[in-house]
């Protein structure tokens, strides 16, 4: 029993540097300042790379994907490969004159105005590590949030549940008005400010624990070196 939990902590810590060396973060240089990772993007969103770094650097868990939440463009195209691809993305507030300049003749499919909200995906080092995450997780409000394995790996996924999907034009020509496309970015925009908004209060709620632990118990699971948030 003893060796079959210390092959599973030596996976665990083995699947936890590979993700800190895929975004930059190996444990000889966790204050790196330049972020990549192998999403398309290729880098952490900016909103939320200090969470993100923040429970890289705790030894009970680690991120294996992420997005701070977006609005964007979606353009569904008959025949691509994936099914379509964005034409619009921002990971922060949108401009109506940015989306206006997306959508251009000669465009073939259904472009579709979208607001995604925060998700994050989280490995633990034990099933009591991931139920422990989900419970801030739903103290913060990310009610859609849950445990989605417990046993080899014990993931956990935090994400918000409020969306916003209308299509707005076909094979580059607007279906909507302009003034209801001011609309639809006026909504999304809101969305995005609560998305933001509730991402701070799960950091805060996060350190907060954490806080609370060392100063309950010195010698706590959660080990987070001793290394600022910046």
């Amino acid at each position: 029993c003893v060796a079959a939990n210390t092959r599973v902590a030596m996976a665990y810590e083995k699947r936890r540097q590979a993700a800190l060396a895929a975004i930059g973060m190996a444990e000889s240089d966790t204050r790196t300042c330049v972020k990549v990772d192998k999403s398309p993007k290729g880098t952490l969103d900016a909103p939320i790379r200090d969470l993100v770094e923040h429970i890289n650097r705790t030894d009970a868990w680690f991120t294996t994907s992420s997005c701070s939440g977006r609005i964007s463009l979606f353009l569904l195209e008959q025949g691509r490969k994936k099914g379509g691809r964005w034409i619009y993305v921002r990971h922060g507030k949108a401009e109506v004159e940015e989306l206006h300049r997306s959508v251009q003749q000669g465009q073939e499919g259904l472009a579709t105005f979208r607001f995604e909200p925060f998700i994050l995906t989280v490995e633990c080092r034990t099933p009591e590590d991931a139920f422990l995450l989900v419970s801030l997780a739903i103290q913060t409000g990310y009610k859609a949030s849950g445990v989605t394995s417990v046993g080899k790996r014990n993931l956990v996924s935090i994400r918000g549940s409020t969306r916003l999907e209308v299509p707005v034009a076909k094979d580059g020509e607007w279906l909507v008005t302009k003034e209801y496309l001011d609309f639809l970015v006026e909504q999304a925009n809101r969305k995005w400010m609560e998305n933001k908004e509730r991402i701070d209060r799960f950091f805060e709620i996060l350190k907060e624990h954490e806080a609370m632990q060392r100063t309950c118990d010195p010698d706590a699971r959660l080990q987070t070196p001793n290394v600022g948030d910046g």
